[in-house]
């Protein structure tokens, strides 16, 4: 059994919440692909640890704490499409 299938059950007991309405939630989050939930994520905590620091006493001007995330978000991004290209076929060659 599957964490989220506990889950799913906590919600229809606890918040009495209906069953149609708890598998609606659960299609949503399979819907979404891993690799884009992990860039979402790291940008998410990228933009956190740099409020943090802040928070900590380090200058950080408010942009950056915005452009920085978005930035290496596009550059995964990017990089994670750049292994996505279609295999090249090696030219075949003649018997010999």
């Amino acid at each position: 059994m599957e964490s989220g299938a506990l889950i799913a059950v906590g919600l229809i007991l606890i918040y009495r919440l209906s069953p149609r309405r708890v598998v609606g939630t659960d299609l949503f989050h399979a819907a979404l692909p891993a690799p884009g939930l992990r860039l979402a994520l790291g940008t998410v905590l990228l933009a956190a640890s740099l409020g943090l620091l802040t928070k900590a006493g380090l200058a950080i001007p408010p942009g950056l704490i915005v452009v920085i995330p978005l930035a290496v978000a596009l550059a995964a991004w990017l990089y994670s499409r750049r292994g996505r290209r279609p295999p090249q076929l090696a030219p075949e060659s003649s018997p010999r």
